[in-house]
């Protein structure tokens, strides 16, 4: 299996260590992207992104929403979501307030569990997104509109399996 964010058109700057009593940042001093960082030769705001294989968000949906706030996160891509039609309710758990989701689900007619890809965004960034058509993987991308402008691109390819029909010469 594999996952990778695959473009990142802009150079955040460093948020830095814990505070000098190793205590972890408060989360109010989590920036906003309207927020410009500290600092004379920073041209962008910074957008602090993750990337995680869930291996399904079914289970962990809070946990996985808590870490976006206490990574101070603006966009996660999250891969093998495991996400179903009529899975809002786990949507909402996922989501932190101040949050939403675009995602894509592995269609039914592949006949296996798992799969699909998606973002918890942060509301108020104006995005798109590209669904990209693939027999071997699968792929979404995230554009994010305004001066900062950026592609950001999920992809997961399932392992190769008897039940998929995928072979490791297929990509």
């Amino acid at each position: 299996m594999m996952s990778a964010v695959l473009r990142l058109d802009t150079h955040p700057s460093n948020p830095g260590a814990p505070d000098a009593a190793g205590a972890p940042k408060d989360k109010a001093s989590c920036s906003s992207l309207a927020d410009p960082p500290p600092g004379p030769f920073v041209r962008h705001p910074a957008c602090k992104l993750g990337l995680l294989n869930a291996r399904s968000v079914r289970n962990k949906a809070g946990l996985i929403g808590e870490s976006v706030v206490d990574n101070c996160l603006h966009i996660l891509a999250c891969t093998e979501t495991w996400l179903r039609d009529g899975d809002e309710p786990i949507i909402d758990d996922l989501c932190p307030p101040g949050f939403e989701f675009h995602g894509m689900h592995r269609p039914n007619e592949k006949g296996t569990r798992g799969g699909g890809i998606g973002f918890v965004l942060k509301t108020g960034l104006m995005a798109k997104t590209v669904v990209h058509k693939y027999k071997t993987f699968e792929a979404m991308s995230l554009i994010t509109s305004g001066n900062n402008s950026m592609p950001i691109t999920v992809l997961y390819r399932p392992p190769p399996s008897v039940e998929n029909g995928l072979s490791t010469n297929a990509f």
